[in-house]
């Protein structure tokens, strides 16, 4: 008989198609303590009604009906009511293989551990694929090991920064609730809790399936979600500076990386998205210039100090030099006198 109870978050907003695969899913669990909470967030379609029947036909079901707060909001409602020992989150347009619970419980209590993990996998189909369920996990021994596992080239990094997918000792994690309003928001919430943890247990089994819908608003970044992104890394880094400051070296190459990969994206908007994301940059331009400057050559520390004076367009140019002013009137010059 299971002990512990598993308080599995559902937020749901208008996902009257996909919802039935999800909580179908959810009810052909081998783990059965489960309290299910369905937090409606203020949906327009049907899929509050269809919240309520499945709270009529199985008492673990709990429903929460709330006006629109986002994604972030509706996380949070459930984490306001949760009872469980142990929580876990599950989007409403995904689902997960029968024993995912029960796996991620088993790691956790066999390794006494404060997170557990499993894979991630992407489908493009509402049927569960044939998985050969492997029971030995490999342990992240100290938070120190666990934030560096998140790092680029690492094979567990794609997971970690997904919410989903993990099951969470509630002790761990007593207090914290995600930033409302902006995208990429799991980025935060992992930066949260890695510094709580002492122990996780990692399966790399994908039992969490994961259905990217078209019109997703992961798809076609708009200038909000890429200030957010970059507002995230600039947080992330933050974070391994306070509490993983041995790792610096790696997060600042790891940003940088990114901040360009973003800024790339942010090419392609219309002027009045070029704006945006340049006024953020001008906005954080000193605390991007403290956290990288070890990495920062002296043509790029310079171009940070000007980024005020600098016009949308210059400032996109100078992009496609990497920011690097005395590259950038190096090869200009040598241009003009060719």
């Amino acid at each position: 008989m299971n002990s512990k109870t598993v308080s599995l978050i559902i937020p749901v907003y208008n996902m009257k198609d996909y919802l039935d695969r999800c909580m179908q899913s959810v009810f052909a669990q081998t783990y059965r303590s489960l309290e299910i909470l369905l937090i409606d967030d203020g949906s327009k379609d049907e899929s509050a009604t269809l919240c309520d029947e499945y709270a009529k036909k199985d008492p673990r079901v709990r429903v929460i009906h709330k006006q629109n707060g986002g994604l972030s909001s509706a996380r949070n409602a459930g984490l306001d009511v949760a009872t469980g020992d142990y929580i876990s989150f599950l989007d409403s347009d995904d689902f997960i293989h029968p024993q995912m619970i029960e796996l991620l419980v088993y790691g956790l209590e066999k390794a006494d551990a404060d997170l557990s993990i499993c894979y991630i996998q992407n489908t493009e189909s509402s049927e569960i694929p044939e998985s050969n369920i492997n029971f030995d996990a490999y342990t992240v021994k100290n938070r120190q090991e666990y934030w560096h596992m998140g790092f680029e080239g690492k094979p567990a990094a794609p997971q970690l920064v997904m919410c989903p997918a993990k099951l969470y000792r509630r002790a761990c994690i007593e207090g914290l609730r995600f930033p409302v309003g902006v995208v990429h928001e799991d980025v935060i919430w992992v930066s949260n809790y890695a510094p709580r943890l002492s122990k996780a247990v990692v399966y790399t089994n994908g039992l969490y399936y994961y259905y990217q819908r078209p019109g997703s608003i992961m798809h076609a970044p708009s200038p909000k979600s890429l200030c957010n992104r970059l507002a995230a890394l600039l947080y992330k880094n933050q974070t391994c500076l306070s509490y993983f400051p041995e790792q610096m070296d790696e997060s600042r190459v790891h940003f940088l990386r990114y901040f360009f990969i973003i800024l790339g994206q942010a090419s392609e908007l219309d002027n009045d998205g070029k704006r945006t994301v340049k006024r953020w940059i001008v906005k954080n331009r000193r605390v991007l210039k403290k956290i990288l400057k070890p990495e920062l050559t002296s043509g790029q520390k310079l171009t940070f100090s000007l980024f005020p004076l600098l016009s949308t367009r210059l400032f996109f140019i100078l992009f496609e030099y990497r920011f690097d002013l005395h590259r950038f009137l190096s090869l200009h010059l040598n241009k003009k006198k060719n």
